[in-house]
C-alpha cells in the first residue's frame, strides 16, 4: 500500500454539493485494477481545496481517499453561522469574476445554485464623515474613479517602470498620490482633508483585499496554521526553500462584524455605508491603533436580500485591529459601533439587537484569513510551496516521489487569496496524482473501464502536430480507446519538422524551449524522457554586431540598445496607459513615440552615434517582428506582451529535441490510429449520422479522397493560417459569427529560416550571433516590404552549434512579406545574395560563398499557411479564448450533444500563443475537457 498526503490549507451549499454522492459517480477508469496494491491518499484539511481534490480523485477511480479535518465540520474557511433570519457566511462570500471562466461560478451553475447569487449592479453608496457630513454622490464617484486610477498606476509599476527602491504597493500608492495632491493646491483645506480622508478609507479597503495591516507590507509583485507549525508538523523537516517560502509569504486577518437591527436606520436604496475620517491621510500609513480599533472599520454593507436575512449590516476590518476585535465582548462591540454610527450619520442610531464577529485569527486551524505576496516574498515562493515532496531525483528517493503534496489558496500563484484559487489548487494536485498513476502500459489499454452501458466515445483529432498528438496521448492514458488522428501531410509533427542539412538534421520549425525550467511542460517532458542532452546549454551569448559601413560596434553599447528596445516593446501597454498615448493601437506607434522622446535626450550626441543608435533600434524592430511572425510592428496590438506570459528560465536552443519528443508522445498511440496524407475537405457537425452498426454520431469528417469518419468529438488543431484560408468551407454548418470574427482578425504571419553551410567558418569561434545594422535605417520610418532588397529583413545570423554535430552552419531568420518572397528563390540565389551581404558588412571581398543553402517554406506549405500567431491591432486576448471554446455551447432547451467541435493549437492559448508549449498545453486542455465530461456522466 502506497500512502500519499495532500496538505490542503462560495457558500456552504457549494461545499455540500461537492461532498454529497461521491461514490455514486460513474468512474471512467479503474486505476487499481492492473495493480495488486491500492494507492492510499490522505488529505489533511476539508476545506474546498481538500474536498475538491478528493472529489476529483474519486471520480477518476482512486477509491482509497481519506480526508482528515481538525475541526468539527468540513469547510475550512467556508463556514456559516446562524444569525438574524438565516445563516451568514463567516468566510468566503464573493465570486471574484462571475463568469464561466471561474470554476466556482461553473460549479454553481452546474449545481443550480446561481439563485443564491445577489446581483448588486447599480448599488448605491452613502458616505459619511466623522463631522456628520454626507458626501455628494458626484464627489464620491470622482474619488472612486481616482482610486481606480491609482490602482491602475500600481499595476503599471508592477509590470514595467518602477521606482528603483520601491518594493511595496503602499510606497507606489503614496508616490502617485503625491503627484495628484500637487494638483489640489487651489482646493480649500477642508476639501483637501475630505479627499485625503476618502482615499484613506479606500486604503483600508485595499488592505482588506490583501488581508494585511498596511499596504507597505504588500509586495509590488503581488500562512496561517502552516506558518506557525511548519517546523514541528513535518518529520523530517521541510526543505529550506519551503520553510523560507512559508516564513516570508504574507498571511493576515480579515474579520466580519454582523449587526442585526429591528428596523433599518438606513434608506432602503442604500447598499453601502462608507466612513471617512477627515483627520486621516494615506500619507501617514495605517499603523495599528487598538485603542481606537473602530477606525479600521471603513464601511458597512447592507446585507441583501432583506427578505432572507432581515435588517443586517456587515462591517469589515483587517490587520491587528481585526485580531483585537476577537477579544472584545459583544457589549464592547455594540456600544462602540453604535457610538461611531451616531457620530458619522448625526442620527439617533439604535443599538443592534444582536452582534457577531468572526474569529479567524484565534481559530487554531486557520490562524488568519488568506495570503498575499509580502515585500519579503515573491510569486516564485508560491510555486515553491506548490511543489510536491520529494522531488524526482532527490537523494535517497529514486522512486517514491509525491509523498507530500500541497494545495490551498496560498499555493496558487495567480489566484491566491480566493476560493477559486483554493479549488483549482485541489484539482491541480488531484490531476498530479491521476497523471502519475495513469502512466503504465496496462492502464493505457483499459478501455473496459468506461461505463459499459454507454457507447465508447469516438474522438477524431485533425492535425498531428504537438497539440493533436498531446491530446491523443492524454486521452489514451485516461482509457479513451477510440481516438483517431488525421494528418494532411506525409509525416506527423505539424510545425515540428526537420531536414537533412550539413552533417546532421536541422529544425525547420520549433527549436527553442522558451523558459527552460520545470515550469515549462516541454522541459518537463524532455527531462522525463531523458532528452535534455539534446539541449545546447551555453551560458552567455556572444554578439558581433556589424554595420553596412564595415564597423564592429562595441558589445556593451549594442547590448544596451537591444535591452532598451525590448523594454519599450514589452512594456508598450503600460507606456500607452501611463503616457496617455490614447490613439496608440500598435507596438510600432508606442515604439515610435518613445524613440522620439529618446531623440530629444540625444541632442548632445555626435551625429554618428545618433545614427548608430537609431539603426540598432531599427535592427531590434526587425528582430521583434521575427519573434512575432509579423510583417510590421504596426500590425501587432499594443497589448501583445500584456497577454503573452514568460515562463521562468532562459530561451534554450534545443536542436533535434522537438522531433524526438514528438516520437515519445506517439509511442502510446497505435500505428493504425494515425492516418497520414488525409487532407480534410469538410467537418459536418450538429447532425445525426448513422454508422454501419446503426450508432448515431453528431459529426462527420469528410476527407478529400472521399472517405469519411464519424465521431462524437472532433478536436481541430490545424493552424490559424489554414483556418483563415479555409474556415468558410471547412465547417458545415458555418462557425458562429464570433468564431469567424476571431479567426479573421487574429494575427498570423510567416517566419522562415535560412540555413547556410560553409567549408570553414569565416566568423570568430566565440561568436554566437552576428547582428547586421543598416546605418541608413531608422525606426521612425514605417516598416514597408522591400522585396528588391529582401536581405535587409535579416537582422541577425545565428551560429549553429555544436559544430562537431552540425558542421559550419549559419542560420538567419526573416519575417513578413520578404519571408514569403524568399520561398520562391533558388538555393543559388540565396547563397549569392548572402555572400554579397557578408562581404559588404565585413569588408572582406574574398569571403567565401556557402557550399549549401536551404530555406524553410512555411507560407507556401498548404497545411500551415504561415508560422505562428500574435495579437493583431484588430484582435484581443478575448478572441483567443473565443476560439478555444468548444461547439456547440450548452444551451437550455436544446438536445444537441455538446463539445462536438473542440479547438487546440498555439493560437488557442491566450498566455502562450506562438509557442510549442502553448500548443502542447492546448492539446492537454481539450483532452482534459473530454475526460472531465465523461467522468461526470
Amino acid at each position: 500500500m502506497h500512502s500519499i498526503s495532500i496538505i490542503s490549507f462560495c457558500s456552504a451549499t457549494m461545499l455540500t454539493a461537492l461532498i454529497v454522492g461521491e461514490h455514486t459517480i460513474a468512474m471512467p477508469m479503474d486505476l487499481n485494477e492492473s495493480k495488486n496494491k491500492t494507492q492510499k491518499i490522505v488529505i489533511v484539511g476539508a476545506g474546498i481545496s481538500g474536498v475538491g481534490a478528493a472529489r476529483k480523485l474519486l471520480k477518476q477511480g482512486l477509491t482509497d481517499v481519506q480526508i482528515i479535518e481538525a475541526s468539527s465540520q468540513p469547510g475550512g474557511r467556508i463556514r456559516g453561522s446562524l444569525f438574524g433570519k438565516s445563516v451568514v457566511p463567516e468566510g468566503a462570500q464573493y465570486i471574484h469574476g462571475a463568469s464561466m471562466k471561474n470554476p466556482i461560478f461553473q460549479l454553481a451553475k452546474e449545481y443550480d445554485l446561481l439563485q443564491e447569487i445577489y446581483n448588486m449592479s447599480g448599488a448605491e453608496w452613502s458616505v459619511f464623515t466623522n463631522t456628520q457630513k454626507q458626501l455628494d454622490h458626484d464627489f464620491v464617484e470622482e474619488m472612486v474613479n481616482l482610486t481606480n486610477f491609482l490602482r491602475k498606476q500600481i499595476a503599471l509599476h508592477s509590470q514595467g517602470k518602477g521606482y528603483v527602491e520601491v518594493r511595496s504597493i503602499g510606497q507606489v500608492y503614496v508616490e502617485e498620490l503625491k503627484k495628484v495632491f500637487s494638483n489640489w493646491t487651489d482646493d480649500a483645506p477642508n476639501f483637501r482633508r475630505r479627499k485625503l480622508g476618502f482615499l484613506n478609507m479606500m486604503t483600508k479597503d485595499e488592505c482588506l483585499k490583501f488581508s494585511s495591516q498596511n499596504l507597505n507590507d504588500v509586495s509590488l509583485q503581488e500562512f496561517s496554521y502552516l506558518k506557525a507549525e511548519a517546523k514541528a508538523l513535518f518529520q523530517p523537516s521541510l526543505p529550506e526553500d519551503k520553510l523560507q517560502a512559508i516564513k516570508h509569504m504574507g498571511f493576515g486577518t480579515t474579520n466580519k462584524i454582523f449587526l442585526e437591527y429591528e428596523v433599518p436606520f438606513w434608506n432602503s436604496s442604500e447598499h453601502w455605508i462608507g466612513l471617512v475620517w477627515e483627520d486621516e491621510t494615506p500619507f501617514s500609513g495605517l499603523k495599528p491603533n487598538l485603542a481606537e480599533w473602530w477606525r479600521r472599520i471603513f464601511a458597512f454593507d447592507v446585507v441583501h436580500p432583506v427578505e432572507r436575512y432581515g435588517h443586517i449590516l456587515l462591517g469589515w476590518s483587517s490587520g491587528k485591529e481585526a485580531e483585537f476585535m476577537e477579544t472584545l465582548s459583544e457589549e464592547d462591540l455594540v456600544s462602540n459601533i453604535t457610538r461611531i454610527l451616531r457620530q458619522f450619520t448625526g442620527k439617533p442610531v439604535p443599538r443592534p439587537k444582536n452582534a457577531f464577529v468572526t474569529k479567524w485569527f484565534s481559530n487554531p486551524y486557520t490562524r488568519g484569513s488568506y495570503s498575499h505576496i509580502s515585500i519579503d516574498s515573491t510569486g516564485d515562493m508560491i510555486d515553491t510551496l506548490a511543489e510536491p515532496l520529494p522531488q524526482e531525483g532527490d537523494k535517497g528517493h529514486p522512486r517514491k516521489t509525491m509523498q507530500i503534496l500541497f494545495a490551498g489558496e496560498a499555493t496558487h500563484r495567480s489566484y491566491h487569496s480566493t476560493s477559486h484559487g483554493a479549488l483549482l489548487s485541489g484539482w491541480r494536485e488531484a490531476d498530479r496524482l491521476i497523471n502519475h498513476y495513469s502512466t503504465s502500459e496496462e492502464e493505457h489499454r483499459q478501455t473496459n473501464n468506461m461505463n459499459p452501458k454507454e457507447k465508447i466515445p469516438k474522438v477524431v483529432i485533425i492535425g498531428a502536430g504537438i497539440a493533436g498528438v498531446a491530446a491523443a496521448e492524454k486521452l489514451y492514458h485516461q482509457g479513451f480507446a477510440d481516438v483517431q488522428i488525421i494528418e494532411a501531410s506525409s509525416q506527423p509533427g505539424g510545425r515540428i519538422r526537420s531536414y537533412p542539412f550539413g552533417k546532421s538534421v536541422v529544425d525547420e520549425g520549433a527549436q527553442y524551449i522558451h523558459g527552460a525550467s520545470m515550469k515549462n511542460p516541454i522541459f518537463q517532458l524532455a527531462k522525463q524522457n531523458d532528452l535534455l542532452q539534446q539541449v545546447y546549454n551555453k551560458s552567455g551569448t556572444e554578439w558581433s554586431v556589424l554595420t553596412n559601413t564595415q564597423k564592429l560596434l562595441d558589445s556593451d553599447f549594442t547590448e544596451e540598445m537591444r535591452n532598451l528596445a525590448s523594454s519599450i516593446l514589452r512594456r508598450a501597454h503600460c507606456l500607452a496607459e501611463e503616457k496617455r498615448y490614447t490613439q496608440a493601437k500598435s507596438l510600432a506607434e508606442v515604439y515610435s513615440e518613445e524613440v522620439k522622446t529618446l531623440l530629444k535626450q540625444w541632442t548632445d550626441d555626435h551625429v554618428e552615434l545618433r545614427i548608430q543608435k537609431l539603426a540598432l533600434l531599427s535592427m531590434s524592430m526587425k528582430w521583434q517582428c521575427i519573434h512575432l511572425a509579423t510583417n510590421s510592428l504596426g500590425d501587432v496590438s499594443v497589448h501583445e506582451y500584456r497577454e503573452y506570459k514568460n515562463i521562468e528560465g532562459d530561451d534554450r536552443n534545443s536542436p533535434g529535441l522537438f522531433p524526438s519528443l514528438l516520437q515519445k508522445l506517439l509511442e502510446v498511440i497505435p500505428e493504425e490510429k494515425l492516418l497520414l496524407e488525409r487532407p480534410v475537405k469538410q467537418i459536418q457537425w450538429d447532425g445525426n449520422f448513422i454508422s454501419e452498426d446503426t450508432s448515431l454520431y453528431p459529426v462527420r469528417v469528410v476527407c478529400e479522397d472521399g472517405n469519411h469518419i464519424l465521431a462524437d468529438h472532433v478536436i481541430v488543431t490545424i493552424s490559424l493560417g489554414c483556418l483563415k484560408a479555409n474556415s468558410q468551407s471547412l465547417f458545415q454548418p458555418s462557425l458562429p459569427k464570433k468564431y469567424q470574427h476571431a479567426i479573421q482578425n487574429m494575427g498570423f504571419g510567416t517566419m522562415n529560416k535560412i540555413y547556410l553551410e560553409y567549408e570553414a567558418p569565416f566568423w570568430d569561434e566565440n561568436t554566437d550571433i552576428i547582428g547586421l545594422v543598416w546605418e541608413d535605417e531608422t525606426p521612425l520610418s514605417a516598416q514597408k516590404p522591400n522585396l528588391a532588397e529582401w536581405w535587409r529583413r535579416v537582422p541577425v545570423i545565428y551560429v549553429f552549434r555544436p559544430p562537431e554535430r552540425f558542421g559550419h552552419v549559419l542560420v538567419g531568420t526573416i519575417s513578413g512579406k520578404e519571408a514569403e518572397f524568399v520561398e520562391s528563390l533558388s538555393p543559388e540565389e540565396i547563397a549569392s545574395n548572402f555572400t554579397k551581404l557578408f562581404r559588404q558588412f565585413t569588408g572582406r571581398p574574398s569571403l567565401p560563398a556557402p557550399k549549401n543553402a536551404f530555406v524553410t517554406k512555411w507560407f507556401s506549405n498548404p497545411y500551415t499557411r504561415g508560422s505562428y500567431s500574435h495579437i493583431s491591432i484588430d484582435s484581443t486576448g478575448d478572441m483567443i479564448d473565443t476560439l478555444a471554446e468548444p461547439l456547440p455551447q450548452a444551451k437550455e432547451g436544446t438536445s444537441s450533444p455538446t463539445m462536438q467541435i473542440l479547438f487546440a493549437g498555439e493560437a488557442t492559448h491566450r498566455s502562450y500563443h506562438s509557442t510549442s508549449h502553448g500548443a502542447l498545453l492546448s492539446g492537454w486542455r481539450e483532452a482534459d475537457r473530454l475526460i472531465n465530461h465523461y467522468s461526470t456522466k
